[in-house]
């Protein structure tokens, strides 16, 4: 009779039945009342994923195959082309735009490998390294607009480092002389990158100064029984035991290889031939809102993000095979 009515009962109140049971089993009843508790406080980030992730990127893909009309299209990829083989209706060209988003993005990352070194040699407590450490968190602590707004004033006309270059000779153009580094094409987009490296460097150093701080000190010591020299000690001791840390974040540098922007909105509203893929997406929602704002408008910029999206997603998943095998995985 019993096995007639486990047979009867369905696979997920069987399943119910027996989580219940295990429940019982291993946790009292205070245990279990503090449940409804955990749950609650999760209930929170699971409805911000679902609103402000799943929905938006579901809905961002199907405006992508719709017109203005809620149809069906394909035309949207179309225009897609057509930007890259031309130019769009604002006049401009995604290929520039791209190749300028890749080098921004390259400078900015591979500044990662100094900033390794320069944060290792901080951890081992150089002379006055709380100064240099207090120097490095204040690009980091201030807000990314007021960094931008703050970086403007330093570069513009009659800005500390024009006034500078005029005291030590420097000769510059009549351009950059009028309207400051950030108002020339000549100039622009190279002051643009080096003012934006400053604080990704210096994030990048707290990530790292965290990792090397779980290190242990007999890692270290048997290093300087073997005779390990400092330099050797940072490669073959500290780099392998860290590496985990630096693989997630150059997987999450790899995610934003389409959307570095380094504030060109901001920073000269992409004029100068300083514009990114960032900026673009970002104008180009900007310009629709500003004409109305209606939904079957927005298939364009959708279209735009499934395209990067798709080639974004296969080049993590490679990046992140081939960086595990670097070093094997650690555990201290």
């Amino acid at each position: 009779m019993d096995e007639k009515r486990i047979r009867e009962e369905g696979f997920f109140k069987r399943k119910s039945r027996e989580l219940k049971a295990a429940l019982k089993k291993k946790y009292n009843m205070e245990d279990r009342q503090a449940f409804g508790f955990c749950y609650l406080m999760l209930l929170l980030p699971i409805i911000s994923f679902v609103v402000f992730w799943l929905y938006v990127n579901v809905d961002s893909v199907v405006l992508a195959f719709t017109d203005a009309s809620g149809n069906f299209t394909m035309a949207n990829f179309k225009k897609v082309w057509n930007a890259f083989a031309h130019t769009d209706q604002y006049g401009w060209n995604l290929w520039d735009m791209m190749f300028r988003t890749w080098a921004m993005w390259a400078i900015c990352r591979l500044c990662f490998i100094p900033q390794t070194f320069s944060t290792y040699v901080l951890y081992k407590k150089i002379p006055g390294h709380f100064i240099f450490r207090t120097i490095f968190m204040i690009p980091s602590v201030l807000g990314g607009i007021v960094w931008i707004l703050i970086m403007k004033q330093f570069v513009t006309v009659g800005g500390p480092v024009l006034q500078l270059a005029d005291m030590m000779g420097i000769e510059v153009s009549l351009e950059v002389q009028m309207k400051g580094l950030l108002g020339s094409t000549a100039t622009a987009h190279t002051t643009m990158v080096l003012l934006q490296v400053i604080p990704e460097v210096f994030m990048f150093s707290f990530v790292v100064s965290g990792a090397f701080a779980r290190i242990g000190d007999e890692m270290f010591e048997v290093g300087k029984l073997e005779g390990i020299g400092f330099i050797r000690e940072f490669f073959t001791v500290s780099v392998p035991l860290i590496w985990p840390t630096i693989v997630i974040s150059i997987i999450g540098w790899f995610k934003s290889l389409f959307t570095q922007d380094n504030g060109a909105f901001l920073y000269t509203g992409g004029e100068y031939e300083t514009g990114s893929i960032g900026f673009y997406l970002f104008y180009l929602t900007k310009s629709i809102s500003d004409e109305g704002g209606k939904a079957g408008l927005y298939g364009y910029p959708a279209a735009l993000g499934v395209v990067f999206t798709a080639i974004t997603v296969p080049t993590v998943l490679i990046a992140r095979h081939y960086l595990e095998k670097v070093y094997a995985d650690v555990t201290y």
